[in-house]
């Protein structure tokens, strides 16, 4: 959103709205469907599901400043 705040005319801001939005939803629904794809494979499964708990565990303990 501070790309939108940095331009000066209404009607580019708007038009980078335009863009911004519908982007974001596809990049969103790509990595989502990825992740999808790669957690449905059987092989993956016991890999990837601890792995992603466990970087979600340290970057919200991270985030909150406890690391």
């Amino acid at each position: 959103m501070l790309l939108i705040t940095a331009v000066r005319s209404p009607v580019e801001a708007a038009a980078t709205l335009a863009v911004f939005a519908p982007a974001t939803m596809v990049s969103m629904t790509a990595f989502t469907g990825a992740f999808a794809w790669a957690l449905g494979r059987a092989g993956y499964r016991p890999v990837l599901v601890p792995a992603i708990g466990a970087f979600g565990l340290v970057f919200g303990l991270w985030y909150a400043g406890l690391t």
